[in-house]
Order: structure tokens, then C-alpha cells, then sequence
């Protein structure tokens, strides 16, 4: 796990050395450990790897500081988290012997074993223990198609000194980040927007963005590729991108299969459960300490049992607790599973205070505004592996977009598919027993119309909120003006398949990006499990009759592993998201909240509706979410506004 920044001025323009040191000091937090840079002038072919005093002296190379006044083109900056083969044999940027292609990589390519017995048997020799070492090979026997042969989470650039051109790739699920600007005479990327901000491109909020978020609490559509940031683009999940001195072509190499049919369910059930403990398997390769998110529920429980079952060896798992009561404290059922398994349980409790002091940090490392408190309550669980020396940490994450387990808009969705199938006895059996009302199936068949049918419905709705919101008038009119199609938050699909299909493309990438970014402000990998391509292949293939028996949701993989958990986690029913005390945590917050609304200087919020909106949380009315956020964007606005100056 490392951070990664490249820039090339495609038009021979010289780079400047001090801009490509400050964008890759700003990644420092995702790589620690060392550091390395690659210098290029593309006309003359020459190229000049560096170092700075981050570097290991073993390696003998030129200080970047020494570089400057030479006329370099395109630039690869590195900072490493060493996590497979830590010694300085793993530095990047890599090449291979030839010196034909240079790697700078951050991820894991968990399949890299069998991966490197297979180039070996083709001729290929290995001088390290590296994962990157077996990327930087594959690339070289087979072009840009070797990304479809891995196993694993990845954002890497390779530089092909042949062809003369730069080959971007990012995972299947986007679970690293890859940013970057394009314009005809320049091409940069970097694991952060921040790193793009250092190296020299300006801080432009989106006003797109900003209004929309703090209107409806959205964040820009992941297949748009906007940002927060006006000009600088996420690149897609599952894509890549090959650039030369004329043109950036983005592809995309991977989707997710069409459904199969499927009879025999015991023999799915036992091929899911060999798929998930082989995942959570692979993921445990490592040459640091490991460890295990714990929520209580039933995806990182399952992680945690299937370790148990896998290594029968110590295993350290992190939990958020509270000292409240309410929906959000899970330490019953931590305690559970904590019983049931004997690891070496590590439980932190998130408070207001620590909240409020930790606030401008997190929103730094987030690159983004986000729009719950959760957040906040993973950045501690993060924090509190990395003090107990913790490097590698596995989490659940995935299993909801990829298993069905958003039960408040997969049950009435199900409903309704049966409906629509003639299935009308099933469908009401499983009213009851799922707890789907009339407002939940009304939400679900929304989804079905027709696009002009939901414009005309709900768009005066949409309007209603902008007026209410907390933006001023300006922002107002501007986002009024930009909503010419449908409303935000709308997509169509008809079934449970279709609308997990959703789930994954559109809403799991945010997710993806708050694990990132928490887990890295602390220079922490975090691993996911449920996200091995393998398992949410053989789920979407022929698992979705599976997905919900019974008012159940993820009944397929309660069914194929749930004798690994106690029984009362396996089965739970009262399900819940990672949560916080966030209402009593902010209407407790009145002087907070005021505060961050009076600084700044900015046109997104009407301040003065504002500070009514916060008397009136304080005083038990109003919207939790929309203080959030206007305070959110306004805390970003701060932050980042500070930084460009």
C-alpha cells in the first residue's frame, strides 16, 4: 500500500523537480517507509531514477535535489508502506532488468505466488519477494492485458521506454484511488487530489459538487468521474489508461458477469463458502502484522471466524463501542463473537470531543466532504490498529453492495419483482416477514418508471428541498438551473440484480473511499475480502436467487457459513449500519457548529439560515444530516482553502 503521483508535459515542456518533491511529500502519510522518484526526458530516451533522504542509502542513488536545472518531461514520485518483501530490494519506482518498463504501484496483487510460478515456468527469473516485482513481469509477458490475470486492489502507472507511453490501470472495484488532470499539454495523476493540489494545479471547488452536497448530501455520480475538485477526474473502477506525447485513451477491461441459472443450491452454498474462506486466505498474505475490523455484524464477524478457522493463531480485531446505549453500540454482539473465537479484542469509544478535535485532520485526509459522523468512528478504529502495531487490517466492506444487504431497499425491491413476476402468494408471504411498509415499496417502484415519469413526480420535491437548504441564493439558482434531466439519487432498475449492479458501480466507490483514506492517514493497509473478484463473480453469476429467502437478507452467505459464528450473530435480524451517537453528538454541539459556520470566506452557505438551523438541532428540531453537511463543505472549503495559500 503506497501513494503514487506521475506528470508528463506531453508537449516537452521541462517539469519542475521542486513541484514533483512537494506533490509526492504529500502522500508521505500512505508510505512512510521509503521513497523514490523517476526522472524523464521522453525525447532523448534518457532516464534518471532519484532518491531523498527518505530513501535507503543502500540503494545509491542521486539525491532528486541534485536534478535540478535538467530538462526532464515526465516525472513518477513514491512513497512506500512496505508490506511484501519489506526490505529495500521492494523501492519504486521498479524496473525491470532490461530497464524497458518502470512500475510505481500502490495495492496488493494477492495472487502474486501463483502468478510468479507461472512467468517462472515461461522464463521469467524474480530477484525480490515483491508483489510488485510480479506486475511489473506480468506487464512485460503480456502488454496491458495482464490486469485481467490479477487478484487483488491496485492504482500502478507503468512506463513502457519502448513505446514511449504511460500505462495507468485501477482495480475491478476502485478500491485504490487514482486521480487525474488532462489537458492537451499536460497528463498527471496521483493517489490523492491533494498530491495534484501540491504539484502546482490550483484549488478550484466544484460548485456542481459543493451544492449538491450540501442540498441533498450526495457526492458527485462515480460514472460522471467528477469530483469535489473542478478539473481533476477519479478514474472509473475497472479502467485504464495508455498515454502518449499525442493522446490519453481511457478502456475499460472488466464487468461484472450477466446472471446464469442455477439448480442445485447445495452445491452452490458449498462452492460460495470455498470461494469466501479462500478470499479471506489470500488476503492474510503479508510479511507485517495483520489484523481484523469488528463491528458486531455479520460481515466482519464472518471475517473474523473464518481467520479463526483458517490460522488457529492470535488474532487482533478493533471495534468502536460506546458508552450510550442505542442501535450504534454493538458490543453485545462483539462480545459475541469476541467469546466465540478467543482473539485479542481492541475496543475504542468514540466521543464528541474527540470528534471536534480530530475534525480538521479528517477532513484533510478524506480529499472529500462526507456526510455522516460515521466516518469519524472508523478514522478511530484505524487509529487504534496502527497504535497496536498493527500494519494490514481486513474489513467487511463489499458484502452489502455485492450479497443484498441493505434490507430497508432490497426487501421491498424483491417484493416488488415477484409482483412483477405473477408471484403474488410469495410476495405476500414475504411482506411481513422482510417489514416492508407502502412508503418502502412506493421508493422501490419508483425506480421502475420511466425517467420522464420520475422527473415530473419528484423534481417540484427536489425544488422544495434546495429551497430549504442552507445555500445561498446564488447556489441556489445554479443548482436549480443544473438539475435539467432527473433528480440526483435516482437510478433505474427492476430487480434485486439490477439494483445491486447499482449499488456497486455508483455507491460502493464512496464507501471504498472513506476505508481508504482512514485507513491510510494512518499509514494502514486495509484489506476487503468480500471485494476478491472471484467470490462477487460467482455471487452475480448465479447467486441472486440466493441473495434473500425467507425475509432474510444475505441469506446465501448466512447459509453457506454461518456455522463458523454464534448463532445469534449469524441470524440477527436487527441490522444496522456502522453508526455513531450522531443526533445527541451534534445537537450537543451548538457552539461547535457555530463556530465553523461563522469562519471562512465563501459564497456556498447562507450563514444565517445556518446558525438557525443549528438552534434549531439544539433544540431537538431539524435536520441532523443538512447541519452536517453545510458545516462539512464549509470545514473542506477551510481546509483546503488554507492549504492553496
Amino acid at each position: 500500500m503506497c501513494g503514487i503521483y506521475g506528470t508528463w508535459n506531453r508537449n516537452g515542456t521541462p517539469l519542475s523537480i521542486d513541484a514533483l518533491v512537494d506533490a509526492t511529500a504529500a502522500l508521505r502519510h500512505r508510505g512512510p517507509n521509503d521513497s523514490g522518484y523517476l526522472l524523464v526526458d521522453t525525447s532523448s530516451g534518457e532516464v534518471v531514477p532519484a532518491g531523498d533522504d527518505d530513501t535507503a542509502p543502500d540503494l545509491g542513488l542521486p539525491h532528486v535535489s541534485t536534478l535540478r536545472g535538467r530538462s526532464f518531461d515526465l516525472a513518477l514520485g513514491f512513497r512506500r508502506l512496505s508490506i511484501l518483501d519489506i526490505s529495500s530490494a521492494g523501492h519504486q519506482p521498479m524496473c525491470t532488468p532490461d530497464g524497458n518498463a518502470w512500475l510505481i504501484f500502490n495495492g496488493e496483487i494477492y495472487n502474486y505466488v501463483e502468478l510468479r510460478d507461472e512467468l517462472i515456468a515461461r522464463g521469467q527469473s524474480f530477484s525480490t519477494g515483491s508483489d510488485s516485482e510480479v506486475l511489473l513481469r506480468a506487464y512485460s509477458e503480456w502488454g496491458p492485458v495482464c490486469v485481467e490475470r490479477f487478484v487483488g486492489m491496485w492504482a500502478f502507472a507503468i512506463w513502457d521506454t519502448r513505446k514511449r507511453t504511460l500505462f495507468v490501470s485501477r482495480d475491478r472495484f476502485g478500491i485504490k484511488p487514482l486521480f487525474h488532470v488532462d489537458s492537451p499539454a499536460t497528463f498527471t495523476f496521483a493517489s490523492e487530489a491533494k498530491a495534484i493540489l501540491a504539484g502546482g494545479v490550483p484549488f478550484a471547488p466544484s460548485r456542481d459538487a459543493l451544492a449538491s452536497f450540501v442540498a441533498f448530501g450526495t457526492s458527485p455520480s462515480i460514472a460522471s468521474r467528477n469530483t469535489f475538485f473542478d478539473g481533476i477526474s477519479s478514474l472509473p473502477a475497472a479502467s485504464s489508461i495508455t498515454a502518449d506525447a499525442h493522446s490519453v485513451r481511457q478502456t475499460r477491461y472488466w464487468n461484472l458477469p450477466s446472471e446464469e441459472s442455477d439448480s442445485d443450491e447445495s452445491a452452490f452454498l458449498r462452492e460460495y463458502r470455498e470461494r469466501f474462506l479462500g478470499a479471506v486466505g489470500i488476503h492474510l498474505r503479508a510479511d507485517v502484522p495483520l489484523g481484523t475490523c469488528l463491528s458486531g455484524g455479520l460481515d466482519s464477524s464472518s471475517i473474523v471466524a473464518a481467520i479463526a478457522t483458517l490460522i488457529r493463531g492470535d488474532q487482533k480485531t478493533f471495534s468502536a463501542v460506546y458508552d450510550s446505549a442505542g442501535r450504534w453500540n454493538e458490543r453485545e454482539h462483539i462480545e459475541r463473537v469476541v467469546r466465540a473465537t478467543g482473539v485479542d479484542s481492541r475496543l475504542i469509544v468514540p466521543t464528541r470531543d474527540a470528534l471536534w478535535a480530530d475534525l480538521d485532520d479528517l477532513i484533510w485526509h478524506q480529499d472529500e466532504p462526507f456526510p455522516t459522523t460515521s466516518i469519524f468512528a472508523q478514522w478511530c478504529v484505524m487509529r487504534l490498529a496502527r497504535a497496536s502495531g498493527v500494519t494490514v487490517l481486513l474489513d467487511g466492506q463489499g458484502a452489502d453492495e455485492v450479497l443484498g444487504g441493505y434490507d430497508k431497499f432490497v426487501q421491498p425491491q424483491r417484493v416488488l419483482e415477484l409482483l412483477a413476476r405473477g408471484r403474488i402468494a410469495s410476495a405476500m408471504v414475504m411482506l411481513p416477514r422482510a417489514g416492508v411498509g407502502a412508503f418502502a415499496l412506493a421508493r422501490a417502484g419508483a425506480h421502475a418508471l420511466p425517467r420522464a415519469w420520475v422527473r415530473r413526480a419528484s423534481l417540484p420535491l427536489y425544488r422544495r428541498t434546495i429551497a430549504r437548504s442552507f445555500l445561498t441564493d446564488a447556489f441556489k439558482d445554479e443548482l436549480r438551473r443544473s438539475m435539467h434531466d432527473v433528480p440526483p439519487m435516482h437510478a433505474r432498475y427492476r430487480t434485486v440484480d439490477e439494483q445491486l449492479r447499482y449499488f456497486v458501480a455508483e455507491e460502493l466507490p464512496h464507501l471504498l473511499r472513506y476505508e481508504d483514506r482512514n485507513s491510510m492517514a494512518f499509514s494502514l493497509e486495509s484489506r476487503v475480502p468480500f471485494l476478491d473478484h472471484r467470490l462477487v463473480e460467482l455471487v452475480f453469476r448465479r447467486g441472486n436467487r440466493y441473495r434473500l429467502r425467507d425475509g432474510w437478507t444475505k441469506w446465501l452467505h448466512r447459509a453457506a457459513v454461518g456455522d463458523l459464528l454464534p448463532n445469534e450473530v449469524a441470524w440477527r435480524r436487527d441490522k444496522v449500519a456502522f453508526e455513531t451517537p450522531e443526533v445527541e453528538w451534534l445537537r450537543a454541539s451548538r457552539t461547535e457548529l457555530h463556530r465553523i459556520a461563522e469562519s471562512g470566506d465563501h459564497d456556498l452557505v447562507d450563514v444565517a439560515a445556518l446558525h438557525r438551523g443549528i438552534d434549531d438541532l439544539a433544540n431537538g428540531r431539524g435536520s441532523t444530516r443538512s447541519v452536517w453537511c453545510a458545516v462539512n463543505a464549509i470545514g473542506w472549503l477551510n481546509r483546503f482553502g488554507r492549504a492553496a495559500h
